[in-house]
């Protein structure tokens, strides 16, 4: 082999290290600026409660809460992705939530109640004066990149009455594979993995006619 030859094999496995050695310590930004839509709520307050994090690797202890997925390396070795300002990713898709639904015109109020049982969803409903609920549970939403993206997801929403009574579901789960990048598959996957959630809660809540009747009506 010629010393250009492999003085230009060593620059190519300098690139493909540099690249793929990168993959640890990866955070994910999911700040959501819906733009606003037609005024569906016309003004009503509705009551969101914190997201329940249900999926089975942070309920078993084996990430973190704030973990959104693995980035792996050109060897297939998997590293935690996280969110970009380390609280738990079910505080971040609560946030979501709530400007997703205000921006069709609803004023929502986020509250944590630790038991979610009628009586205590009924005095939150009554205490914030509002004529409905809403709750999500994330039972499952992570990604998994090596240079195109899987993703698997599955959440539920409930809508409930002043009572407590749940009125609505509606559950949106799958997989799929989002197109990454061949270079720089971190990059893709940074603004891909956000703007695939912002979607999926879109299609859950707002984007489901049943769902918004039940929190107008």
């Amino acid at each position: 082999m010629s010393r250009k030859r492999m003085f230009q094999l060593l620059i190519f496995c300098f690139i493909f290290i540099f690249i793929w050695g990168c993959a640890a310590g990866r955070k994910h930004d999911f700040s959501y600026t819906p733009e606003k839509g037609q005024n569906i709520g016309n003004g009503k307050t509705v009551l969101v409660l914190q997201v329940a994090d249900k999926r089975p690797e942070v309920v078993q202890g084996k990430e973190d809460p704030n973990w959104v997925g693995w980035q792996r390396s050109g060897f297939g070795i998997p590293f935690d992705i996280t969110t970009s300002d380390g609280k738990p990713f079910a505080e971040k898709v609560t946030e979501v939530i709530i400007k997703d639904i205000s921006s069709v015109g609803f004023i929502c109020k986020g509250k944590k109640v630790d038991e979610l049982t009628k009586e205590k969803i009924s005095s939150a409903v009554k205490e914030a004066n509002a004529e409905k609920a809403l709750h999500v549970v994330m039972k499952m939403f992570h990604s998994d990149t090596i240079q195109n993206i899987d993703m698997e997801w599955d959440f539920q929403v409930m809508v409930y009455d002043s009572a407590g009574n749940i009125v609505k579901t509606n559950e949106e789960k799958g997989t799929t594979e989002l197109e990454g990048a061949r270079w720089n598959p971190m990059a893709a996957a940074e603004k891909a993995v956000p703007k695939f959630l912002h979607s999926v809660i879109r299609k859950l809540i707002v984007g489901n006619n049943e769902i918004m009747k039940a929190l107008v009506n």
